[in-house]
């Protein structure tokens, strides 16, 4: 029996990322969007709902009743201060607080509860930062391995925590940042020393 997995902000860059790897591991696929149009092009084989999650009515929508695990998304803003993400960083600590507390809530029913808390990720919603002379060389000497993360590393992790490899994993907020809340790196006039 292939596993099914809901998606929210399916249309979202890191939303697609992630229906693709878990896809071609062969699980069954009901892809979440506020926006019925953003939708029209998942893969056939995949359930199209149109619902806002962050209403009771759009989340009654997507009630399920079985053992599983969920993969909530903060980010590395809930856990070190940056310039001009105070809401942001307000929120996903929320969110980190919400992982917690539902996997207390809800392990008795099988339902493990993880969250991934990326760091800065290239996607149409972040192209804008990368815009600017010096902006991707710069954004990326902020982080220790010398890169700014893509979909695809966020993507394996969220596919990591679903998995069974990670079975005895919940409550936990696993920070997929290049070392961004771990440690800082070595700049010299705005580039990473070798």
């Amino acid at each position: 029996m292939s596993k099914l997995t809901l998606i929210t902000g399916a249309a979202g860059g890191l939303g697609r990322a992630v229906t693709e790897r878990l896809r071609a591991q062969g699980w069954q696929l009901a892809l979440v969007s506020r926006q019925a149009e953003r939708l029209r092009d998942v893969p056939s084989d995949a359930l199209a709902i149109a619902a806002d999650c962050a209403t009771a009515e759009g989340a009654a929508q997507l009630d399920a009743r079985q053992a599983g695990a969920a993969v909530l998304v903060s980010s590395v803003v809930a856990r070190i201060g940056v310039v001009s993400h105070d809401a942001i960083a307000a929120a996903k600590a929320g969110v980190e607080g919400l992982t917690r507390s539902a996997a207390a809530t809800y392990s008795g029913k099988g339902l493990r509860v993880n969250a991934i808390a990326p760091g800065i990720l290239r996607t149409p919603a972040t192209e804008r930062l990368f815009a600017g002379p010096g902006a991707e060389q710069g954004i990326a000497a902020q982080y220790p391995l010398g890169r700014y993360g893509s979909v695809e590393d966020v993507a394996g992790a969220i596919a990591w925590l679903l998995s069974d490899d990670a079975r005895w994993v919940t409550g936990q907020v696993l920070p997929v940042d290049g070392g961004f809340t771990a440690v800082r790196p070595m700049v010299r006039a705005g580039v990473p020393a070798p």
